[in-house]
């Protein structure tokens, strides 16, 4: 069995973990997490991971597959500066110098809850995929839809998970409309 070793960042819960995962040709990100969870199964424990996804729906097309909740047992050692910068946690600039409890951290998103005229913004988690040269390797695809986290790109934009990739998971805010009105 050949393994490879893929880095899982997911910011904002201090998640910064390599992953030996066995090669394969389809290999997707969302086995890369599901890998770290089988060695790491109990939340309640440090270093514990879990995520939930959107329910499965009749209407939905089961191949769009999308991460709703990411939750991290985080044991208060933040490991991001001194793998690049010899940077001892927690003295690495990416906290502000704050180091943080260890405990439970979970991020949302919420873009099924939206409700017309009540949240103009709403939180929406995106995966990047950056080869160990510094390449990002998962742009959007031509059709310019979204990429579930378990899907294997078969059209479109094509990558695949190799040694020392780095998938990195951000919970961002994106304005469904104007939030501010402009008055001359």
């Amino acid at each position: 069995m050949n393994t490879i070793n893929v880095k899982l960042r997911i910011v904002g819960l201090y998640f910064n973990e390599t992953i030996s995962i066995e090669d394969r040709v389809e290999l997707t990100v969302r086995d890369v997490m599901d890998e770290y969870i089988r060695l790491n199964p109990n939340l309640s424990i440090p270093g514990g991971l879990e995520y939930v996804r959107y329910p499965e729906l009749p209407m939905r097309d089961p191949s769009r597959d999308f991460v709703r909740t990411i939750s991290y047992h985080f044991n208060g050692n933040y490991n991001f500066d001194a793998d690049r910068t010899g940077i001892v946690p927690p003295d690495g600039n990416s906290l502000g110098n704050r180091p943080r409890p260890a405990g439970i951290y979970t991020l949302s998103e919420d873009l099924e809850d939206y409700f017309p005229n009540i949240h103009k913004e709403g939180l929406a988690w995106q995966y990047y995929v950056v080869s160990e040269s510094g390449t990002v390797k998962s742009r959007t695809r031509v059709k310019r839809d979204f990429q579930s986290f378990g899907e294997v790109v078969t059209t479109g934009f094509k990558y695949n998970l190799s040694e020392g990739d780095t998938i990195i998971w951000r919970l961002v805010a994106i304005a469904r409309e104007p939030n501010y009105l402009y008055v001359h």
